[in-house]
């Protein structure tokens, strides 16, 4: 399919508020955040030398919960390990699992290793990186690359590598995503392909871009 086409046919049949479900991915980078400040506020003040890299202090099986005003838990964050970097200012996760859930959808997103800095304003996921989406009236949607870099004061991800949407029996592929929220725009720079099945419900103008 050539590029325009399918990039046209992405843009109709994905909506935005489907796609914004990464930025969710911020929520990660906060709530590391939040914990990192928690645990360096309990360590004892002392004067060390650590090489350039080496962790201050760690957690091992890190499980965060946040409950919504309903006393149900909207969000769970799991990791296997969690160091803090600090002449990089970061944290690191290790295998990091972030489940979020509400009235419309419940997401997970995973991948093999994270990072964030200590204030939370910017994240990036590394290997792996899934993210499926389920809600009630439509099929669950899943986003797959290698990386993700969230930017989180310019309400920003971009995922510099392959990506593959898929929402039921269609998919979308291309390289390097970007979404801003605050501009409500969406890129794929790269080798743009797409198929979507057959729909009897497809407008007019939509049955001219397939064409």
């Amino acid at each position: 399919m050539p590029r325009l086409h399918a990039y046209a046919l992405f843009r109709h049949r994905l909506s935005w508020p489907q796609l914004a479900l990464l930025f969710s991915l911020a929520v990660m980078a906060g709530s590391s955040a939040y914990l990192a400040f928690e645990l360096s506020s309990r360590q004892n003040v002392r004067q060390t030398v650590l090489a350039r890299g080496q962790a201050d202090y760690y957690a091992s099986g890190v499980h965060i919960l946040r409950y919504n005003h309903q006393g149900i838990a909207s969000m769970q964050l799991r990791a296997d390990r969690l160091e803090h970097i600090p002449d990089r200012e970061e944290l690191k996760l290790s295998q990091p699992r972030l489940w979020l859930s509400d009235e419309q959808s419940d997401t997970q997103v995973s991948a093999r290793e994270g990072y964030t800095s200590d204030d939370g304003q910017r994240a990036r996921l590394n290997g792996s990186v899934v993210i499926i989406r389920k809600t009630q009236d439509a099929p669950s949607l899943k986003i797959q690359s290698e990386q993700a870099v969230i930017d989180a004061s310019n309400d920003q991800i971009v995922l510099p590598d392959t990506v593959r949407i898929e929402q039921g029996d269609g998919w979308v592929t291309g390289q390097q995503l970007l979404l801003d929220q605050a501009q409500k725009q969406l890129r794929l720079d790269a080798r743009v392909q797409a198929f979507f099945p057959p729909n009897p419900s497809l407008s007019a103008a939509e049955k001219g871009l397939a064409q």
